[in-house]
């Protein structure tokens, strides 16, 4: 599960099971966001987070892709514009 601001990740949640049938659970926390072209005609939105897993601590980034194409109407959306 993932609860957002806006374009970026503020928490994601996961539960994940290995091969032995143990349960993995962890929790991202956002520390940072920053969009980036990441080539012509697509924006990435980043966020690095803290994870959370079993009581360790991790760090690594969460990232989402939008075309400059769909850009403005997911913006419109989020900033419910009509």
């Amino acid at each position: 599960m993932t609860t957002r601001s806006h374009l970026y990740p503020e928490q994601i949640s996961i539960s994940v099971t290995d091969t032995a049938d143990k349960v993995w659970n962890a929790e991202g926390h956002a520390l940072t966001t920053f969009p980036w072209q990441s080539q012509p005609g697509v924006v990435g939105h980043n966020a690095l987070l803290r994870w959370d897993l079993d009581g360790r601590t991790a760090y690594g980034e969460c990232m989402d892709f939008v075309g400059m194409g769909e850009l403005g109407a997911v913006y419109d959306k989020v900033h419910n514009r009509k």
